[in-house]
This record gives structure tokens, sequence and C-alpha cells, in this order.
């Protein structure tokens, strides 16, 4: 099942990015903006899980967070400069 949607013809009430990074065995999704934090085996469960919790922790810290609020995933990749010379 993907989590993946159109966007809709409405403008969203808000954007929230969410930086994913790889760690390990898990992937970690966080967007300061939200004081959201979590983490999940698969990008896919990842995204889930981050849909499922930040509504909760959004209102909590009294964050407008509603049906047309949109979320950006942007995977975070780091990679040693030095590695980038060697072709």
């Amino acid at each position: 099942m993907s989590h993946v949607l159109p966007f809709p013809n409405t403008k969203p009430s808000a954007v929230y990015v969410v930086e994913v990074i790889h760690d390990e065995d898990m992937w970690v999704g966080s967007c300061d903006a939200l004081h959201c934090c979590t983490e999940a085996p698969t990008y896919e469960e990842l995204m889930a899980r981050f849909w499922e919790v930040a509504p909760d922790i959004a209102s909590e810290s009294g964050i407008p967070f509603d049906a047309n609020v949109r979320i950006d995933f942007v995977q975070a990749t780091a990679i040693a400069p030095e590695a980038l010379l060697q072709a």
C-alpha cells in the first residue's frame, strides 16, 4: 500500500518538511517545525508512522495540523567530499 498521494487541487493549509535519513537498519524522519521525530524499518513504514504520530504531537505543541496539511519527505544524503573527487 502506497502512502504517496497526488497533490490536491486545494492549497495546503501548511507545508512541513521531514528530513529523512537511513541510520543503520532504521529510517528516521524528523521535522523541527512539528517537534516530531520517529523511526521505522522501511521508508514506507516511516511515512505511515509519521502521518500517524504528527497530528497528535502537533496538537500537543499547539501547532496547526488539519486535513489540508502537506508533508514533504526529503531524504538527506551525506557524501564525503573526497568521494566526489574520485572519478
